[in-house]
């Protein structure tokens, strides 16, 4: 599934990611990990969920597992959008299955082609229309400054804005 705008007749596609969602033997190294990557980790019935700095938005949720992996990843769309595109899954072989139990009901959910669990659903539009400038603290935007690690107060990222599945 791509990410796109569907407007005027365009395409429809999947706008945001709303979050993923990992499975992971030990929450409390979970909590230390992602708060040391500067997100807010939150209790989350059993579970913990992950905020950036720059929103009120759960961008990931922890949830107790065996083994470290994705439990799924859900997508937004806009409402009018949600039938072609479950249509357009079945069309392309996406095979539709049941909610993760972690996860809500909302849209159709699917494996895609690597097994993984997919949900799609109509929701907010959590990815900005235009790119961030970085700022460094003391270096002109665009300019070099490469200091050491030490000399930088702890970061906290605005969002979350892809993710990587291998």
């Amino acid at each position: 599934m791509s990410a796109g705008k569907s407007a005027g007749g365009a395409r429809p596609a999947v706008h945001s990611i709303d979050h993923f969602t990992l499975e992971i033997p030990d929450l409390d190294a979970g909590r230390k990990f992602f708060d040391c990557f500067g997100l807010r980790v939150e209790n989350a019935g059993g579970g913990l969920d992950l905020y950036a700095s720059g929103s009120g938005h759960r961008w990931a949720c922890l949830i107790k597992g065996s083994a470290k992996r994705l439990a799924y990843v859900a997508f937004n769309c806009f409402a009018k959008d949600l039938d072609a595109l479950r249509l357009k899954a079945e069309a392309s072989g996406a095979k539709l299955c049941e909610p993760h139990p972690a996860g809500s009901k909302e849209g159709f959910w699917c494996l895609d082609a690597d097994g993984n669990r997919v949900q799609v659903k109509a929701g907010p539009k959590t990815m900005p229309d235009t790119k961030a400038v970085a700022e460094v603290e003391g270096v002109a935007a665009g300019g070099r400054g490469v200091n050491g690690r030490s000399s930088y107060a702890k970061v906290h990222p605005r969002r979350l804005s892809h993710m990587l599945l291998f």
